[in-house]
């Protein structure tokens, strides 16, 4: 892979990460969430070697263009952190592609959030 690609690829999944921890619902997780109550919604939290507090987790609501999911968790506060990793993207040159697909996945967003609080 390109350096270019590579490192807009990394900012995709860094960008993502904080979107991610702000509206968690879209991936049926929501913030302050225990390490049992993941286990009982069946998302099969896994402990990252090595990263204390952070599972590898399997959403029951998965986006098609994400392949890997984590989430930090507190004794205290539960879940506070959601992580979602993009699959790789194929972009040119200008990145356009990359812009595109944040915008799509922020459109999305957005509808989810307006659906939600108006129902």
């Amino acid at each position: 892979m390109d350096t270019i690609p590579k490192k807009l690829s990394i900012l995709f999944a860094i960008s993502l990460l904080f979107v991610s921890a702000v509206f968690a619902g879209p991936f049926g997780i929501e913030m302050g969430m225990t390490l049992e109550q993941l286990k009982l919604i069946g998302v099969n939290p896994v402990p990252i070697r090595d990263a204390n507090g952070r599972y590898r987790i399997t959403p029951k609501k998965q986006h098609s263009d994400f392949n890997f999911y984590a989430v930090d968790i507190s004794p205290n506060y539960g879940v506070y952190v959601i992580l979602a990793i993009s699959k790789d993207i194929p972009i040119s040159s200008s990145g356009i592609e990359l812009r595109n697909k944040c915008y799509e996945i922020q459109k999305k967003l957005k509808q989810y959030l307006w659906l939600k609080s108006n129902l």
